[in-house]
């Protein structure tokens, strides 16, 4: 009987891998559909943020001319930008992204178990998770709802040596690993720039929507991959 539940499983496992369509995305100019994602919105701010399409890349919108400074210190409560891809993932996959920023701060990988709607009937974020690479580290901020309201708190943190910190206007793949580890707890894995962040968070969802956002100054996302297995 042991044998038949063991064989089950891994007829099981085998058949979820085979489903799996790997999402491998270029947002450089003419190589992507928009329709494959779904622009959402905060519920710190009444807007839905837009992207710019540059020649190898997307943007946040920020106003024209501004400078990187001028975007962070005036500005940063405006240029919220964030998309979701349609799909919804499982546990096991790996969500990267190759991002870049022109001063200090702050893009990031998005994972939300589900969508919801805010009072016009716009796409808003409900429970979710900011994976964000900047300057100084990479920081892992949990969203979720208490009595109507959005709070969220800073799950997991690492901080670089002063001499090792991400720079601006270079390119970085962030990746990151939603699994279960050998005891079976679930566990995000983040890398970056050669940096490992892991940690164990049960209440990470069993399905998952990914995308990226764009926030406090001017981000550029140059793709959107989400694989199964090892990064």
């Amino acid at each position: 009987m042991k044998g038949l539940v063991l064989a089950l499983a891994a007829v099981l496992a085998t058949g979820a891998l085979a489903g799996f369509k790997p999402v491998n995305v270029s947002f450089a100019r003419g190589k992507w559909n928009p329709e494959d994602f779904t622009l959402v919105k905060c519920a710190r701010h009444d807007y839905i943020g837009s992207f710019d399409q540059l020649d190898d890349c997307v943007a946040n919108h920020c106003p024209p001319g501004a400078s990187p400074e001028e975007v962070y210190r005036k500005h940063k409560k405006t240029v919220y930008a964030a998309m979701i891809h349609r799909t919804k993932f499982e546990m096991g996959a790996t969500v990267s992204s190759t991002m870049g920023w022109d001063w200090l701060m702050a893009p990031l990988i998005v994972i939300a178990e589900d969508l919801g709607k805010d009072a016009q009937g716009r796409p808003e974020l409900r429970e979710h998770w900011e994976v964000v690479i900047f300057n100084q580290g990479l920081n892992v901020w949990h969203h979720f709802y208490e009595n109507g309201k959005q709070r969220w708190f800073k799950a997991a943190s690492m901080l670089l040596p002063e001499n090792a910190q991400f720079k601006a206007n270079e390119r970085y793949e962030l990746s990151v690993k939603i699994s279960r580890d050998s005891r079976k707890n679930k566990t995000m894995t983040v890398t970056a720039g050669g940096y490992t962040l892991q940690y164990v968070d049960d209440t990470l969802p069993e399905r998952f929507h990914a995308g990226v956002i764009g926030c406090e100054g001017r981000n550029f996302f140059y793709d959107f991959k989400v694989s199964r297995g090892k990064k």
